[in-house]
């Protein structure tokens, strides 16, 4: 059971900030990690996670267990807040139709929109993405963390403007933003010697 001093609560209720400042991730280096099969491994160096332990992280049920991109960037959400106490002690891989669930049992979908360099911000695309995913569970028993980091400061506010005025005060309250921290990609060969 988790000990009372986790910060269960440190999640950020949906709201818009101007001052909200995070580092931008550049997504096409974490997508060319993956594809070059060295992602999960640098996952595991950053967090001091064994690759074991990211690879269950990663297994998603809702394609028969296969390791995605998405799946290894929902597993940097995970191990963030966890090391950080916000999602409880251990965050498991949830359940069909999530994709995590916290020590207390919470329900969780990672979305994470990103920026792409030369093509944008398809914001629609995300927007249609979590109110689906809120539609699916009209009871509230799924929360959304919106994970922001491969977006541009722009495209934040833009989102975050939009979804106040689509979501009811019953979606907001399930939408939690979250900034993962960046890990250092090192060249393939490096990681390779390392494992």
């Amino acid at each position: 059971m988790c000990s009372a001093n986790h910060k269960q609560n440190r999640l950020m209720i949906f709201e818009t900030r101007k001052d909200f400042d995070y580092p931008v991730l550049e997504y096409q280096k974490y997508k060319q990690a993956f594809e070059q099969n060295t992602l999960a491994k640098e996952i595991a160096l950053a967090y001091g996670k064994t690759l074991k332990e990211v690879k269950e992280l990663s297994s998603d049920p809702d394609h028969g267990g296969k390791i995605t991109l998405s799946s290894l960037l929902e597993t940097m959400v995970a191990f963030s807040l966890e090391e950080n106490g916000i999602l409880g002690c251990t965050v498991k891989r949830g359940p069909a139709q999530t994709n995590l669930e916290d020590g207390w049992g919470r329900k969780w979908d990672v979305k994470t929109p990103p920026h792409i360099e030369g093509i944008g911000f398809n914001e629609e695309s995300a927007i249609h993405s979590i109110l689906k995913k809120l539609n699916e569970f009209p009871d509230g028993n799924v929360g959304i963390l919106l994970e922001v980091s491969f977006l541009q400061k722009k495209n934040y506010l833009e989102l975050q403007k939009d979804l106040k005025d689509r979501l009811n005060d019953n979606q907001k309250f399930l939408v939690r933003q979250v900034v993962k921290r960046s890990i250092d990609l090192v060249l393939p060969k490096m990681i390779k010697d390392i494992f």
